[in-house]
């Protein structure tokens, strides 16, 4: 029988076998070849297998068969064929574990070749055993060749051959077996919980100098591919659990899994002033908000701060400055908060006369019934308004719907907006209120 060696499959088992010895490690999951089968080739007398079955059993890792070299004529082979319960996954890699009689003080293998096959076909990967693919156990009377096939196997054929004198008079096979060539990902927090909506970020990374990435995916085998990288940050809208997997040239099949908990959110508070207030100079102001379920009320100066000004349902203060504030409430309940609403206080230059300093807070300020218009283009429009006449920049727009119903609110940051997000087409009211507290009104009409 004559075997082919495949110079790429070569270099490729041998930097293989090059990582085994640089960076030797404990794996779990190994699983032994658990059938064999053995032949003869040529015109031999006397070869012979002794005990062929002590191969592939693993309850004894120190028993072996022995194929036998005999006298023979021209160019005899004896194999043994090692078959595993099951196919590999394409990112397994191979232990053999092999000897012979006496204490060799070199390399004695030159003679054994070894190959993988995928049922009876051969997977064209035949490799003598050289130094650059075997550890020594006990010198060379004992050592574990190693190998990391770059195809799906279910079986490896050890192959000892004859040619004239010199040869190996006896090969001895211990076992074999296949295992994961690859360390499953570590995360660092299995186990994670987060207020439902908000954004958080699963880590997992390997120890194992092969891989070359992390997959992220949302089922513990197949599923979706959803990111690939140590850090996967995702916006929790509800619990879930994702899987991470080792990558290098092949995908480790073991995933570890991170679970995320969700708690819910509390409703939005429900404001007990409008969402704009008009105030004078030092003027007393009270916001007021109540939320369901007994949830604790939080006041903020910004949609994204994380501190809150104050605490509770109503919350008094005194305005002493001119311009134009912005507060947000909050509902808290088991650590998560709600969607913020908006209040805007206008606070005119004019300070309150005396009388009134002694009145009841301020809650609102009625504005004016006769409104200056507001001059924009183009008009109808498919999102983009502009504003002409003034310039508006820094004023707070609000638009509503045909309805009253407010569907977009900011502080423009120039002299137009865009209305492209609204989804409806229809005619919508936009009011600005300028930073010297005049209100202006327009309607602009909205295509699609």
């Amino acid at each position: 029988m004559t075997m082919q060696l495949y110079p790429s499959q070569r270099m490729t088992w041998i930097m293989a076998a090059l990582l085994f010895l640089l960076f030797p490690r404990t794996y779990a999951q190994q699983v032994y070849a658990s059938s064999q089968t053995n032949g003869i080739t040529g015109l031999c007398f006397s070869c012979s297998v002794s005990n062929p079955n002590n191969a592939v059993s693993n309850s004894n890792l120190n028993d072996y068969a022995q194929l036998n070299m005999g006298t023979g004529l021209g160019t005899v082979t004896m194999y043994q064929t090692l078959i595993f319960p099951s196919a590999s996954n394409g990112c397994d890699s191979l232990v053999i574990g092999i000897g012979t009689s006496g204490s060799p003080v070199d390399n004695p293998y030159a003679s054994v070749t070894v190959q993988t096959y995928n049922g009876n076909t051969a997977n064209n990967d035949a490799l003598t055993v050289d130094n650059s693919v075997l550890r020594q156990l006990q010198g060379y009377g004992q050592a574990e060749i190693l190998l990391k096939p770059q195809q799906t196997f279910d079986r490896v054929r050890v192959t000892l051959t004859r040619q004239g004198s010199g040869s190996l008079n006896n090969l001895r096979i211990f076992y074999a077996y296949r295992q994961p060539g690859l360390l499953p990902p570590v995360v660092t927090d299995s186990l994670l919980s987060t207020c439902q909506g908000s954004t958080i970020t699963l880590h997992a990374f390997s120890a194992d100098p092969q891989v070359t990435a992390i997959n992220w995916y949302d089922a513990p085998s197949g599923g979706n591919l959803l990111y690939t990288g140590d850090y996967f940050t995702l916006q929790a809208d509800s619990s879930a659990t994702y899987y991470a997997a080792s990558q290098a040239q092949c995908e480790f099949p073991q995933r570890v899994a991170v679970t995320v908990t969700t708690t819910p959110r509390p409703p939005a508070p429900v404001m007990g002033v409008p969402d704009t207030v008009y105030a004078y100079r030092f003027a007393n102001v009270t916001l007021t908000a109540t939320a369901a379920d007994s949830a604790v009320i939080h006041w903020y100066r910004s949609d994204t701060a994380t501190t809150a000004v104050y605490t509770g349902n109503s919350y008094p203060f005194t305005v002493l400055t001119a311009g134009t504030l912005y507060f947000y409430a909050g509902a808290e309940q088991q650590g998560c908060i709600s969607l913020r609403k908006q209040v805007v206080v206008i606070v005119s230059r004019n300070t309150t006369p005396p009388a009134a300093r002694s009145a009841a807070p301020i809650q609102a300020v009625k504005q004016q019934p006769v409104l200056p218009a507001l001059q924009l283009f183009p008009n109808p429009t498919s999102g983009e308004v502009r504003f002409t006449g003034k310039d508006l920049s820094g004023s707070v727009a609000v638009i509503r719907d045909v309805n009253g119903r407010e569907v977009q609110r900011e502080v423009l940051q120039r002299n137009g907006l865009n209305i492209s997000s609204l989804t409806t087409a229809g005619i919508y009211f936009i009011q600005v209120i300028a930073k010297d507290h005049t209100v202006y009104n327009g309607k602009v009409l909205l295509k699609r």
